[in-house]
């Protein structure tokens, strides 16, 4: 069964880039990329979004499609990155945004990082995923997993169609996973601890009561109620406050590393047309030529962009996989 898993973005698009192509975990054939070349994603990202002058905010999404380690014995990597490539095209790239797929190989369950660029390569705007955005894409994703002979998760008619499934599974109260799903997913797109409590009770009807520094009460919508720390650590107010401080903190430095690679601003005036018939790629090589930057054409990295150490992989890897699961 395919698991989608929807990471926080706080890293610079460079740095996700060096952390996936790690030759330890894939290899040249096992990374494709839409509009983009998939060995260099990162800075065309980037590119793209100086174009625009979109370079704050959100810069890309990040998901995680993995098999069960029974599907993996069952199925080539090749296989894997097609689905995650086909799942991206349709959700994303139709849609006008950029996206690499680098398939992993380093586990016993063989996984897909779908690395997407916050920015439209058409029109500059930027991408918001919103909760009915990624139950479409879940519902994509079974509709691929049947047809590539993989148990897609059955459709309870819900929101959350997989956690009610899990839930069974393991013999848990399937209310209670609706929670965990929802915080999960709410906890990817807010950025401090009052626009989670406000996001849960506006779109999802879930209601924060008791709220204090030690901990808070979920209500779900039927009106069952259950302390964050029955939920798990992680649903709990410490753990939450303390991961919005340090996404918080992180961000800071992301903006720094922005600013060493000295891309040049680009007016506005003249940069995108509504009607272009330049391809992505195509306006990334027009503006690398008039401003001079030798470096992007002979196709290597700065230094700075190639010496990152092992401790920051180290890091990056840490929070990705410290993320939110869905």
């Amino acid at each position: 069964m395919a698991i989608l898993k929807a990471l926080s973005g706080k890293r610079s698009p460079v740095s996700i880039q060096q952390y996936v192509l790690q030759e330890k975990k894939t290899n040249s054939d096992l990374v494709k990329g839409y509009e983009v070349d998939g060995m260099d994603f990162g800075r065309q990202f980037e590119r793209m979004q100086t174009l625009f002058e979109k370079t704050s905010g959100r810069r890309y999404y990040h998901y995680i499609l993995s098999l069960t380690p029974e599907e993996t014995r069952t199925i080539s990597p090749e296989k894997v990155n097609a689905l995650g490539y086909r799942l991206a095209e349709q959700t994303f790239g139709n849609q006008g945004y950029q996206f690499a797929v680098v398939t992993h190989t380093d586990t016993n369950h063989i996984h897909d990082h779908i690395i997407v660029n916050a920015v439209n390569f058409n029109t500059g705007r930027k991408l918001h995923m919103t909760p009915r955005d990624l139950q479409a894409m879940k519902e994509q994703l079974n509709l691929l997993c049947r047809s590539h002979g993989l148990e897609a998760i059955p459709d309870s008619g819900k929101k959350i169609a997989d956690g009610e499934y899990w839930a069974k599974q393991h013999g848990k109260d399937p209310w209670k996973q609706e929670l965990r799903d929802v915080i999960a997913l709410v906890g990817t797109q807010a950025k401090t601890y009052e626009e989670f409590k406000n996001t849960l009770k506006y779109d999802w009807n879930i209601e924060i009561t008791r709220d204090t520094g030690k901990g808070m009460t979920y209500v779900h919508p039927s009106g069952k109620k259950v302390r964050g720390k029955k939920l798990g650590i992680v649903y709990d107010k410490p753990h939450l406050m303390a991961a919005f401080e340090k996404e918080q903190e992180v961000q800071k430095p992301r903006r720094k590393v922005i600013a060493r690679h000295n891309v040049p601003a680009v007016s506005k005036h003249g940069v995108h047309k509504k009607h272009s018939n330049h391809s992505s790629l195509e306006k990334i090589v027009q503006h690398t030529v008039q401003n001079g930057d030798t470096a992007y054409q002979t196709g290597e990295l700065k230094n700075a962009d190639k010496d990152q150490n092992k401790d920051e992989l180290e890091r990056v890897e840490k929070e990705i996989y410290s993320g939110w699961s869905l």
